[in-house]
Formats: C-alpha cells, sequence, structure tokens
C-alpha cells in the first residue's frame, strides 16, 4: 500500500483503485488552522464508506459505519470540556439519545441521561 502526501498537506496510506481511495485506509486531514481529522477504517470511491473510526482534534471521536462520508450507526463522543463528553448513539443517521460521562484518572464515572432527542 503507497503512503501518499497531498498537495494540500493531507495524508493517505491504504488501498486505492482506479486512482481513488478504496478498501482499509487513513486518512488524516489538515486544516490552515492546525486543526485535523484522523480516519482508519473503509472507503468505496474515494469515500468514507464502511465501518471507521474518525478522531477530531476537538475531541470528538466516532466509531461505526459511514456512508458516502457521513455518520450511519454508531457511538458518537463529542468533548464537552477538560474530562467531559456527550455520547450519542447514531442509528440511520438520527441521533438517538446521550449519556454524560467524566473521566478522572483513567476510571470513567459514567451518568446516564437517556432521552429520545
Amino acid at each position: 500500500m503507497p503512503i501518499i502526501k497531498e498537495d494540500n498537506g493531507n495524508i493517505y496510506d491504504g488501498n486505492i483503485k482506479d486512482g481513488v481511495y478504496n478498501g482499509y485506509g487513513k486518512l488524516i486531514i489538515f486544516d490552515n488552522n492546525n486543526n485535523y481529522k484522523i480516519y482508519e477504517g473503509d472507503f468505496k470511491n474515494g469515500k468514507l464508506n464502511g465501518n471507521g473510526k474518525l478522531i477530531i482534534s476537538d475531541g470528538t471521536i466516532f466509531i461505526g459505519n459511514f456512508i458516502n462520508n457521513e455518520y450511519d450507526n454508531g457511538k458518537l463522543s463529542v468533548k464537552i470540556n477538560n474530562n467531559k463528553y456527550n455520547e450519542y448513539n447514531i442509528v440511520n443517521g438520527i441521533i438517538q439519545h446521550t449519556n454524560l460521562y467524566s473521566s478522572k484518572n483513567n476510571n470513567t464515572n459514567i451518568y446516564y441521561l437517556n432521552y429520545v432527542i
């Protein structure tokens, strides 16, 4: 598998078919503000399609299934401050409910706020 550094600074390491990302790979995307997104998982026709993990520099993490670069089914954790996150279940691209949890000293305390958004 070749490692590709694009003109915009993005880096891809994975399978390519017909000149686009296809199959399993890892893509690191940078923007002009030193922010980044790291995706590792399945690609189809150059887009996030299938199972994968997306990590964003603001602390957001999505683990699950993607369809055409969009969340489909899985868990979305959004960092709201230091060690606190909102966790969302995504089903068919729709947020189902959230859990608020915090993490201290590698221990996780979970506070459930189950409701449908």
